[in-house]
């Protein structure tokens, strides 16, 4: 047999059997893998040519060679092999059957005849061997932009099945990409067509729910937390961005745990003077809202309560911790004198001197 490397082009072919000296003219679109299809047929005793399987049979698979008549387009299959048909004359002496040369390349099929094949394919599943043979096969091969092209229109709106999902998912679990692959990702540029597609893209609430439950209990190593700040930190929203995402989170409470969770990230955290500086620019001249004054208003007032004072009696002695605006209110003291016997700057005021409670005492 024949071990001569094949071209994956498409041509006209010559099978030869070298005790008999018959041949065989043939066209095909892809030259090597019509010979190993030959050979498979062959082999298995079901090749459709019955003379050219009889001599296989009797003289193995070593009496045969291919050789290669000529290379051509697709669309000059059927006119260069009627040549080589009428030039050789095959089917007098040969293994071919008609005169004429004949190709099924654009001829529709039956429904039915399709639909047998898949049947007799549907749920077939390949070796391990093959599937690696197959993947030796297409490694490093470049797919035609056009086909490409066409692959993505037939798949453009296919729902795939939750199995077809987690068979999927269940390959790249755990498959970690070269660093050649991420450095050519990360330097992969999206096209402003891309853009302008996602741009305005909504997820429907149910996506959203499995991207959630997917990321739900999902850790960051630090170095992909370190990429991730150093990659924002030179981003900056667009003022429309800003407004979506302020009126997204308007009116939106946290939950206690929330709160919990933010308030322990942030102890301890100092901001930058670029930091207080920008915040503050952000909230001058700022109008708060009432609700905001009346919250501001509560906590002052809370503050206060909370601030207690010891006022001594200097005619009698008697102390007693009080709360020292409403106390100086009940006995039209004034607040600011009171206030001052603390620091030193007055002995007294009315007979009433003061003293600072530490806060540590007054919970206590």
């Amino acid at each position: 047999m024949s071990s001569i490397p094949l071209p994956k082009a498409s041509g006209i072919y010559q099978i030869t059997c070298i005790p008999t000296g018959k041949i065989y003219v043939g066209s095909t679109s892809n030259i090597h893998r019509r010979w190993r299809e030959h050979v498979c047929a062959a082999r298995n005793d079901i090749h459709p040519n019955r003379h050219l399987q009889f001599a296989w049979g009797k003289h193995g698979a070593d009496a045969f060679t291919i050789s290669i008549l000529e290379l051509c387009d697709i669309q000059e299959l059927n006119v260069r092999e009627q040549y080589y048909l009428d030039t050789l004359k095959p089917y007098d002496d040969g293994f071919n059957v008609a005169p004429n040369a004949y190709s099924s390349h654009g001829v529709p099929r039956d429904p039915a005849i399709v639909e047998r094949v898949a049947a007799f394919h549907r749920g077939r599943k390949r070796s391990a061997t093959t599937r690696d043979r197959i993947a030796q096969a297409r490694r490093g091969r470049k797919i035609d932009p056009a086909r490409m092209q066409k692959i993505a229109n037939l798949n453009r709106g296919k729902k795939r099945s939750p199995d077809a999902i987690e068979k999927t998912a269940a390959a790249l679990r755990g498959k970690k990409r070269s660093p050649e692959v991420v450095a050519k990702m990360r330097a992969r540029v999206v096209s402003d067509a891309t853009r302008a597609k996602l741009r305005g893209r909504i997820v429907s609430l149910d996506t959203r729910a499995r991207i959630a439950e997917a990321a739900r209990g999902r850790k960051h190593t630090d170095a992909q937390r370190a990429r991730q700040s150093e990659r924002m930190r030179s981003f900056t929203h667009s003022a429309a961005t800003k407004a979506k995402i302020g009126a997204a989170h308007r009116g939106r409470t946290l939950s206690p745990e929330r709160r919990a969770k933010l308030s322990e990230v942030a102890k301890g955290r100092k901001d930058t003077p670029e930091q207080r500086a920008k915040k503050s620019a952000y909230q001058k001249g700022r109008p708060k809202s009432d609700s905001m004054k009346a919250k501001v208003r509560e906590k002052t007032r809370q503050s206060q309560l909370g601030n207690r004072h010891r006022v001594i009696c200097i005619a009698t002695g008697e102390s007693m911790i009080v709360h020292l605006p409403t106390f100086c209110e009940e006995h039209q003291l004034t607040y600011k004198t009171m206030l001052a016997t603390i620091s030193g700057r007055a002995k007294q005021h009315r007979g009433y001197r003061v003293e600072r409670i530490p806060r540590e005492s007054t919970t206590s």
